[in-house]
C-alpha cells in the first residue's frame, strides 16, 4: 500500500471523480427588487429555525409573531439574533410591526421554539392584526410567567428563551433591524434535556423554507470529525 501526503490527498480524488458541466443562471443584485432578492435567498437558505417570539405591548397585550432570520448571535454571554422588517406597504394600517415596537417599549422578549405541532399556530400568528389583538388569546394559546422579564412564555413549547435587549441594528435601505437579546433564563421541558445536551429529535422543531412552506428534522446523519491519521489515503493494490 503506497500513503499520500495529505496535502495531495484532495487533487488525488478530484482527478479520480467524474466531473459534469452544468450550466449556471447569474443573477446581478445591482438591480434586483426586494421580493426577486427575498426569493433567492429564501429559497436556498434553508432550513431556518424559527423564533416565534411573545413580546408585552404597553397596554399589557402578548403579541406573538414567527421569524424565521433567527440564529445565534453569542455564546457567552449567551446571545440570540433575529430580523425584523417594516410592514408591508398596503398590507396594514400600522407601519412598524408590534413585535419591534413592543421590544422598544419594554427592552425584553421571550423566543418560543414552537415544534411541528404547532405548525398551524405559528403560520396564523405571521399574519399582521392591529395591534389591540392578542395573538395569543386569538389561538388559545396558554403562557406562564416568566422569571426575569415581564414578557410571559408559551406553555406548550419544548424550549424558551427569556431575553433582554442588547442591541438594534439598522442593516437596511428598506429598513431591516438585527434584534440581538441576551439570554437571561432557559426553560427546557425535562424529558428534552440529558446530560447538559437538548434531544433536538424529540423537540421536533418546525423549520420554515419559503412563503407558507415548512420542513422537519428529516432523517439524522452523523459524521465522525475528521482525523488525518483515520483518513490518510490508500492506493489501490
Amino acid at each position: 500500500a503506497v500513503f499520500l501526503p495529505t496535502k495531495y490527498f484532495f487533487n488525488y480524488l478530484l482527478e479520480r471523480i467524474p466531473m459534469s458541466n452544468p450550466s449556471y443562471i447569474k443573477v446581478s443584485s445591482d438591480n434586483l427588487t426586494k421580493i426577486d432578492s427575498y426569493k433567492l435567498l429564501t429559497g436556498c437558505i434553508v432550513p431556518r429555525p424559527i423564533a416565534w417570539i411573545s413580546t408585552l405591548s404597553p397596554t399589557g397585550l402578548v403579541n406573538l409573531a414567527p421569524y424565521s432570520a433567527f440564529t445565534i448571535a453569542s455564546k457567552v454571554p449567551p446571545k440570540v439574533l433575529f430580523c425584523i422588517s417594516k410592514q408591508k406597504p398596503g398590507h396594514t394600517d400600522f407601519e412598524y410591526k408590534d413585535t419591534e415596537v413592543n421590544i422598544r417599549h419594554n427592552k425584553e422578549f421571550a423566543v418560543n421554539i414552537g415544534s411541528v405541532h404547532h405548525a398551524e399556530a405559528i403560520e396564523h400568528s405571521a399574519y399582521s392584526f392591529p395591534p389591540d389583538v392578542s395573538e395569543v388569546d386569538l389561538l388559545g394559546l396558554k403562557t406562564v410567567p416568566s422569571d426575569t422579564i415581564a414578557v410571559p412564555r408559551l406553555a406548550d413549547v419544548g424550549v424558551s428563551f427569556e431575553c433582554k435587549l442588547t442591541d438594534m441594528i439598522d442593516v437596511s435601505t428598506e429598513r431591516l433591524l438585527i434584534i440581538i437579546g441576551q439570554v437571561t433564563m432557559f426553560h427546557i421541558r425535562e424529558d428534552l434535556f440529558e446530560d447538559g445536551k437538548i434531544d433536538t429529535m424529540k423537540l421536533n422543531p418546525l423549520m420554515r423554507i419559503a412563503g407558507p412552506n415548512y420542513a422537519t428534522l428529516g432523517e439524522k446523519i452523523h459524521i465522525p470529525k475528521y482525523s488525518e491519521k483515520a483518513h490518510r489515503p490508500y492506493d489501490h493494490q
